[in-house]
């Protein structure tokens, strides 16, 4: 290849800008890479990152109904690049905040407005001249695809494969294809078997697909016949040091910190890590579990987490007040959800707060079960207090709370692995090299 930069086309469901997860882990990657051009095709409200992509064209649910209803309305249109940072919520179109909703609270509805959305896209004239024209001049040398479990997101990534005709690297967080779920709706298998069969279809057109476990690599090497490389979200570990630890309180109080989703059953997990902070506080030691979270509580949310003297429960806050938070943190807390259905869900995923506290120079601790991936990466490179719920939860979290050297060890454990394998600058340069060898191959 003559031209020195090589030019990404990535197909999404969310605009790039490090307030979403897609943003945020694909910036770790290729945020500081040099001569790498990104276009950016999104289904999804809010606008990228100035700087972030060179070009960028968005479809949404509003606009593609909107485009049903009057043909003369653009299903899609080209974005200023140069726009300012959106927001989590800009993110999330009216019509998918409707879907959520249904969704957290448990409704029959939900599969009615979800499949709605679906009818929608199916319908929409949303394969426009435009959306082809912007896929042409994008010049693509690859395309990066990530594989999510929606028609339409795997119909665009289709389209940008057949319009372009250049090679297409796939990448999967989750686990979209296996059949170990767990379900009682004839529904939720009619789907799964459908959208099995759509991704079977995208995948064989990859020339590999990244994962982001080997958990997950091994159980679709096998399932799909193709080639897993494991990449996740990177972090700033070669250029700066170990953050220092946290100053001792004067009352001895050692603060742990969840920031997330606690939903998928895992506010539970949190109210048994705050019960066991309770009965740790009853023995004469001095602890809390803050969480950070935008997910709305329930009642029954409120009733289980609100621990007095051991639980507060926040507002979400920002990247910056984040860093700050985890500053003032002694450990910094992983939870998965422990129910059936909940822990086949999680099973392949490798959460990207793994990296996030890595890089954050603070102790960790786990809680799970030792079949999801988060788990056992922490447990197997002992980079982490990991807890499953047979365990004795107060024993392990005094441990914790007494012991200072042995938070400083676990942080000191996460930061080296960090360094080795996911920082940014050494693996982000290594997945360019390896996407612009499909170039030198051809």
């Amino acid at each position: 290849m003559n031209r020195q930069r090589l030019r990404i086309l990535v197909p999404s469901a969310s605009p790039w800008s490090v307030t979403n997860s897609f943003g945020n882990t694909y910036s770790t990657i290729f945020g500081s890479l040099r001569a790498v051009e990104i276009s950016s095709i999104y289904c999804g409200d809010g606008a990228p990152d100035p700087g972030a992509v060179m070009r960028a064209f968005q479809l949404t649910d509003s606009s593609v109904l909107r485009n049903v209803v009057d043909p003369q309305h653009p299903a899609g249109r080209r974005i200023d690049t140069s726009q300012g940072v959106g927001t989590p919520t800009q993110s999330e179109s009216a019509l998918e905040n409707v879907v959520r909703w249904f969704h957290a609270h448990r409704f029959y509805a939900y599969g009615i407005a979800r499949y709605g959305r679906g009818l929608i896209w199916k319908v929409g004239r949303w394969r426009s001249p435009a959306l082809l024209q912007f896929i042409e001049e994008s010049q693509a040398d690859i395309i990066l695809c990530p594989i999510y479990y929606s028609d339409h997101l795997l119909e665009l990534a289709r389209i940008v494969k057949d319009v372009s005709g250049v090679p297409m690297v796939g990448y999967v967080s989750d686990d979209v294809y296996s059949l170990r779920q767990f379900s009682l709706s004839p529904i939720f298998w009619i789907e799964r078997f459908h959208k099995r069969r759509l991704i079977r279809q995208l995948v064989a057109r990859c020339e590999w697909i990244y994962v982001v476990s080997d958990v997950q690599k091994a159980d679709y090497e096998r399932q799909l016949g193709v080639e897993c490389r494991v990449l996740t979200k990177l972090g700033e570990f070669s250029d700066r040091s170990l953050p220092l630890a946290r100053s001792v309180s004067p009352d001895g109080m050692v603060v742990f910190t969840y920031a997330g989703n606690i939903g998928n059953e895992r506010w539970r997990s949190l109210a048994q890590l705050g019960k066991a902070i309770a009965e740790v506080n009853r023995q004469g030691m001095h602890a809390r579990l803050d969480i950070y979270t935008m997910t709305p509580l329930t009642s029954r949310m409120r009733r289980a987490l609100l621990i007095e003297g051991a639980v507060y429960v926040h507002h979400a806050v920002g990247r910056n007040g984040l860093n700050e938070v985890y500053a003032e943190s002694d450990v910094l807390v992983l939870v998965e959800p422990t129910g059936l259905r909940g822990r086949l869900s999680v099973r392949h995923s490798l959460s990207t707060k793994v990296i996030e506290y890595m890089e954050a120079g603070r102790c960790m601790f786990a809680f799970g079960t030792q079949d999801m991936a988060s788990i056992s990466y922490l447990h197997e490179n002992r980079v982490a207090l990991t807890a499953t719920p047979a365990d004795d939860l107060a024993s392990l979290i005094a441990q914790l709370v007494s012991d200072r050297s042995l938070r400083e060890e676990y942080a000191l454990n996460a930061w080296r692995l960090g360094l080795e394998r996911h920082d940014q600058t050494t693996v982000g340069a290594r997945v360019r090299d390896e996407l612009r060898s499909l170039l030198e191959d051809g």
